[in-house]
């Protein structure tokens, strides 16, 4: 069984149209995390015995990525100004072979600009529908 590689798995935005996508990566990529969760709705009544019963509820995701802050890059660009319209914007989270894709809020956005350091940014996109 062949291993992913971090490396090999990029945060990719829309920077076309919705009819003509054209998927930029999100330049100088350091990390990236897909989170997904699922909520449980307690239904629990006197004859569960004791126990807790659960049934599936809502499921969310979001995509949590870091990046060094480059003075060019086209994904960056189109990131602040969905961020600055309050709009949302069209991510992939791919790697060899599977592609996560969905609409996205920018929820946190901060740019990190240490003494001794390359500036950075982190970007968490807050999933807006299904994850497909």
């Amino acid at each position: 069984m062949g291993k992913v590689l971090g490396i090999d798995i990029l945060v990719k935005i829309n920077t076309g149209t919705g009819g003509a996508p054209v998927w930029t990566a999100i330049g100088a990529q350091q990390d990236a995390t897909l989170n997904r969760s699922a909520g449980v709705i307690a239904v629990s009544t006197k004859e569960a015995t004791g126990w807790v019963e659960n049934i599936a509820g809502l499921k969310e995701w979001s995509i949590d990525c870091a990046a060094l802050l480059l003075d060019s890059d086209s994904a960056f660009t189109k990131l602040e100004e969905c961020f600055n319209a309050r709009t949302r914007v069209q991510v992939q989270f791919t790697r060899s072979g599977k592609t996560y894709q969905g609409y996205a809020f920018i929820t946190d956005f901060p740019i990190e600009a240490p003494v001794e350091g390359v500036a950075s940014i982190s970007i968490t996109l807050t999933g807006d529908g299904a994850l497909t």
